[in-house]
């Protein structure tokens, strides 16, 4: 049977919207617990993973672009991001708080703001999900092969 969801309240309702997707996506409170988990892993590594994003996003001109528009509430500190990143990563309880901070971020990127739009267009935001996925595998991928080569050592 199709279950039925309401335009309506997915553009508008950011509990709904979460909860539409978390369904589709199957991602339940054991995920968010496994992401508070790889958070140990990736909060030394926020700095060199934020530095890499942008140098990569930087090095082409058709997304160099979008960082170029004028955008009046830009912060750059990056120890304020790395704050930030720190508490989303190490969030329990994905709140209505949590969520509506989601959603502005997200509306930020789209003509939705009330301000100059940043429309970015979605094959950049798949390059980069997809470029964030290949820093992440790699990480784990290292700390995995340092604990079997500590495991390895603790058997010689």
């Amino acid at each position: 049977m199709t279950e039925h969801i309401d335009i309506n309240q997915i553009n508008s309702n950011f509990r709904y919207r979460f909860d539409y997707l978390s369904k589709f996506l199957n991602f339940t409170s054991n995920d968010i617990a496994m992401l508070n988990k790889f958070a140990i892993i990736i909060l030394s590594h926020i700095p060199v993973i934020v530095d890499t994003v942008y140098r990569k996003l930087l090095s082409f001109d058709i997304i160099k672009q979008y960082f170029l528009i004028r955008n009046d509430s830009f912060e750059d500190p990056l120890t304020k991001k790395i704050y930030i990143l720190k508490r989303i990563l190490t969030q329990i309880e994905w709140n209505d708080t949590f969520l509506q901070n989601l959603s502005r971020i997200g509306k930020i990127h789209t003509n939705k703001a009330g301000s100059s739009s940043i429309n970015v267009d979605y094959i950049h935001i798949c390059v980069l999900f997809g470029f964030l996925e290949h820093i992440l595998i790699d990480i784990f991928y290292g700390q995995l092969k340092i604990l079997i080569i500590k495991i390895n050592m603790e058997y010689l």
